[in-house]
């Protein structure tokens, strides 16, 4: 078998992508210090630095002193005006991001967008990210934004989660989404799976055994809410004293037969609560479903409370519109770890 290995035009795209990250995760950095944690050459630091500029990707923000010339004095910024994302959680409300992720435009409906646009100066979205299939609102951001793209609630509260969440560590772990509806996302080596049709995770419409019930009439929104009035109580969040144990045990139940299926057939170490639920019931939650859960998994499972609060879902938005508009823009490579020498 014969393989390939990279051509200096190749390493020189990948070496671009990895500076242009460094950029946005660290802010400003001078050549030196790109030479430091790269570990690339000076002469290569300096012809990225040049290609990144030549292509309007980077800027010079300033100098690391006053008394110093030349290049390396240089202190160089990823360009973040030259493109805008917008972000669509639940509830309408609509995040507007420069290539940096630096929050521009923050309005709570989309009938508010357009004057809140012009205002900031932002005169066309690069990328749209839209949590949940709703045509409407689809086709109001396509006439806004070049790219638009929509994801499940729980597909996009993983990403954040993995992102700055609760499952920051991990590169594998599966978010169990217990909201309205009963979904989970699942990352596994560090990347979103959404499966061959884009179904991945749908384990709400997975049939029970012995009856026909699944698991989006154990967990989702409508049944925990008749399980917390059958409890005495007004609903997840006010779960509280005696009879909130006894609610949250029998909840703790039907979340460690759902974890089982994703315990066993992806082992991916860690599922973390997510969605109204997981969130109300916290770290008290993911503990009575650990224990469970202990008895019911082939494998060894951690169990997480979700990090995110109610704006998860909008983060993940914004992260993907992010992640799909750099993609683009910093030349269609994807996020690299190690620079190659060129």
């Amino acid at each position: 078998m014969a393989y390939r290995t990279a051509t200096p035009r190749t390493a020189r795209a990948i070496n671009d992508r990895i500076a242009l990250e460094l950029l946005v995760e660290r802010g400003p950095l001078t050549a030196p210090q790109l030479q430091g944690i790269t570990g690339l050459s000076r002469p290569t630091v300096a012809e990225i630095v040049k290609r990144l500029g030549d292509a309007g990707l980077i800027e010079v923000t300033g100098r690391t002193g006053d008394h110093r010339r030349g290049p390396n004095a240089r202190v160089y910024a990823l360009a973040a005006g030259r493109a805008h994302v917008a972000a669509r959680g639940r509830g309408g409300e609509i995040r507007v991001a420069d290539l940096g992720g630096r929050t521009v435009v923050s309005v709570g409906s989309p009938g508010e967008l357009d004057a809140a646009l012009h205002a900031a100066g932002v005169p066309v979205l690069h990328t749209a990210a839209l949590a949940g299939p709703d045509p409407e609102v689809r086709r109001a951001f396509a006439r806004r934004a070049s790219t638009v793209v929509v994801e499940s609630e729980a597909n996009l509260a993983g990403l954040a989660e993995h992102r700055r969440g609760a499952a920051r560590d991990r590169r594998d772990f599966a978010l169990l989404w217990l909201g309205a509806r009963t979904d989970a996302a699942l990352v596994l080596d560090g990347r979103l799976r959404r499966g061959a049709s884009g179904g991945a995770g749908a384990i709400g419409g997975l049939r029970l055994p012995g009856g026909e019930s699944d698991f989006q009439s154990l967990l989702g929104g409508p049944s925990v809410r008749a399980l917390a009035r059958r409890h005495g109580l007004a609903g997840p969040a006010a779960a509280g004293g005696s009879r909130g144990a006894a609610f949250w045990a029998e909840l703790a139940q039907r979340a460690a037969a759902g974890a089982a299926v994703l315990a066993a057939v992806l082992d991916p170490g860690c599922i973390v609560l997510g969605g109204e639920a997981g969130r109300a019931g916290g770290e008290y939650l993911a503990g009575l479903v650990r224990s469970r859960l202990a008895g019911m998994s082939p494998v060894p499972t951690e169990v997480r409370p979700a990090a995110g609060g109610p704006g998860a879902v909008l983060e993940g938005a914004l992260q993907l519109a992010l992640d799909t508009a750099r993609a683009e823009i910093f030349g269609g490579v994807p996020r690299q770890r190690t620079a190659l020498k060129s």
